[in-house]
């Protein structure tokens, strides 16, 4: 991640890693972020994180975040399975 990436576009990046058949890469990449963020904020999602000292940034709570999660673990999950719906 860069420096304040959007969260959303983070888990947006590991959907698209799923969805190109990388399942590897959408893992790591996932779990990276919820590393990042289970840790904060008590599960609620600011619109962007500092990546080198997990500090979230902007505005609280941003259900765009949230969705984007949904959809990303929802792909990563579908393609470790290999049931990935194209």
């Amino acid at each position: 991640m860069a420096t304040s990436d959007l969260l959303h576009c983070s888990f947006w990046l590991v959907e698209a890693f799923a969805l190109l058949g990388h399942p590897l890469e959408a893992r790591r990449t996932m779990d990276e972020l919820l590393t990042l963020v289970e840790t904060r904020n008590l599960g609620l999602l600011n619109e962007m994180a500092e990546p080198e000292t997990g500090t979230l940034l902007g505005n609280l709570s941003q259900g765009l975040s949230h969705l984007a999660l949904i959809h990303a673990a929802l792909a990563v999950t579908d393609a470790e399975r290999g049931t990935l719906a194209t």
